[in-house]
């Protein structure tokens, strides 16, 4: 199933039986958000696509489980936009990520990466939904990025468009 954003350049395809919430916020300046839910309604995706956005940042050691470059956004972003899981570290925290990257989360050099995926005249952040604790450690999280859910929610990332 292929949903498409109001501009009708941006799009993501997700499993059949899934559904998007869709909201155009505001058309001026265009600011929409989608939820992607599963076939039992639960949210998986949150998505952000907007003329307008922030970003945060903080000091984070960070661990990349798997960052892979989305074919559909080649050369519509530098760099080219990733679907990556990867854990991050702070605080004597542990949170896992999962969602669109704007190319790998962690530079060549070692620094940790922030910002959000500039594409056309927009911005687009796409994350996956974990309540946290979500895993009991970094085995059990790459067991389940590995399973079924995993390899879903990667597909429904890998799967975005721009034209």
């Amino acid at each position: 199933m292929t949903f498409t954003f109001a501009d009708g350049r941006l799009s993501f395809t997700h499993p059949e039986g899934w559904s998007v919430e869709h909201e155009q916020v505001s058309a001026s300046p265009a600011v929409e958000t989608a939820t992607v839910l599963d076939a039992s309604g639960e949210e998986q995706i949150n998505i952000y696509y907007s003329q307008v956005g922030d970003a945060t940042a903080g000091n984070v050691s960070r661990n990349i489980i798997e960052t892979d470059p989305v074919p559909g956004l080649i050369g519509a972003s530098v760099p080219t936009p990733s679907s990556s899981f990867f854990i991050d570290r702070a605080d004597g925290v542990t949170r896992y990520r999962m969602g669109l990257t704007p190319g790998s989360p962690v530079s060549p050099d070692g620094q940790v990466q922030y910002g959000l995926v500039r594409i056309g005249d927009r911005i687009l952040t796409a994350d996956v939904l974990f309540t946290e604790p979500r895993f009991e450690g970094d085995d059990a999280a790459q067991t389940w990025y590995w399973s079924d859910e995993g390899r879903a929610l990667k597909s429904v990332l890998m799967s975005f468009s721009y034209r």
